[in-house]
């Protein structure tokens, strides 16, 4: 027997996939306050009251750590995981801090599917819910305080489904791994390999001017997020230039595009003496990049407009009228979507823009 009673494991252990887990979209279409320096959380030992049961409403609330459960002689109150039939089981994760929660679900007999079915918390914004097989569910940006009700479940066609008692016993058990990374805020400190942690989105781990010092902190970088974009005026300025080696994060999600890229975020001023019907035309002259707006505000809801990212067409381009909003002085969110996000394996230093990128801004009178 393993420990926790668990026997061999089907699938390879979960401290591999916390690891590997990749910077996610943080604080600028998330919620919750950042950390304030490192913190490692410790596993929990699962007791009998922290096993994985047959009803949602029994599910048991349990933390970072390893969790059991077996699936044997239990139903299909919510329908299977992922809604795809079968037995299921449930537990209950709490997040303690803000984090990406990385959860991976293995068996001894079977791959089991794993699912995000209920999200909690007053300040967690609605997400789809995410279902993995075989993989680990990553749930980037989780506010402090945050409820997660998880799903555990088996394909009903798969061989351990329809064996039936001993056998079914053995072949049902899986544990759960819950582990957190957690989000820092501007000015905590910080370290630039950490895996346990991460700066929060607008800011990376770098090391202070004072070489002296030694100390390495999370330094807000300008252009990341909606807190501390890049001013353009218009139509005084007529372009901008994302540089090659520029360190950008993945703050922000759009309707077409944001997902696993990086991005520069803008703010437009426009004068006040442009005619109501003017529009602005805004192109990039490198592919591949996806091109947002948002007004007034920054939240996902106020997006305007959105043009994904085409490998095999011409420059993007992307049009809105923006003649009533100078006259409201009301200035508008651009958000630069850049090249697929590369690995921190990769680029310790943060991800960069793989520019230049040159963005065209024109103004065209209705």
């Amino acid at each position: 027997m393993q420990p926790n009673g668990l026997r061999p494991l089907h699938c390879l252990a979960s401290a591999f996939w916390a690891s590997t887990l990749t910077c996610s979209p943080p604080s600028g279409d998330g919620a919750g306050e950042a950390g304030t320096g490192a913190r490692t959380s410790s596993g929990s030992d699962p007791t009998p009251d922290s096993r994985a049961t047959d009803l949602r409403d029994n599910a048991p609330v349990v933390g970072v750590g390893r969790w059991p459960g077996n699936l044997s002689g239990f139903h299909g109150e919510g329908g299977g995981a992922c809604g795809l039939g079968g037995p299921d089981a449930f537990l209950r994760v709490k997040i303690a801090l803000r984090a990406d929660a990385v959860i991976f679900a293995h068996g001894t007999g079977f791959v089991p599917r794993l699912h995000a079915a209920l999200y909690g918390g007053a300040d967690l914004p609605i997400r789809p819910s995410p279902c993995a097989h075989g993989l680990p569910l990553t749930l980037p940006d989780m506010p402090a305080g945050a409820e997660v009700t998880l799903v555990v479940g088996i394909d009903p066609e798969a061989p351990a489904a329809n064996l039936t008692g001993a056998a079914s016993q053995d072949a049902l058990e899986f544990a759960v791994d819950v582990s957190l990374r957690e989000i820092l805020g501007v000015g905590a400190r910080c370290e630039p390999d950490a895996r346990s942690s991460r700066c929060v989105g607008g800011s990376r781990c770098l090391a202070g001017a004072d070489p002296a010092a030694a100390a390495w902190t999370c330094q807000a970088t300008a252009g990341d997020t909606c807190d501390a974009p890049i001013d353009v005026h218009l139509p005084a300025q007529t372009g901008v230039t994302i540089g090659a080696r520029e360190l950008l994060s993945d703050a922000h999600h759009h309707s077409c595009t944001g997902t696993r890229t990086v991005e520069r975020v803008y703010r437009l001023h426009l004068a006040a003496d442009l005619s109501p019907a003017a529009s602005v035309r805004i192109t990039s002259t490198v592919l591949p990049v996806g091109l947002a707006v948002r007004s007034p505000g920054c939240a996902p809801a106020h997006e305007v407009t959105c043009i994904a990212p085409e490998a095999e067409s011409g420059p993007v381009s992307a049009s809105f009228v923006v003649g009533e909003l100078a006259q409201l002085a009301v200035s508008p969110y651009l958000f630069v979507e850049l090249p697929s996000l590369p690995s921190e394996r990769a680029a310790p230093e943060g991800p960069t823009s793989r520019g230049p990128h040159d963005i065209r801004f024109e103004i065209v009178d209705g």
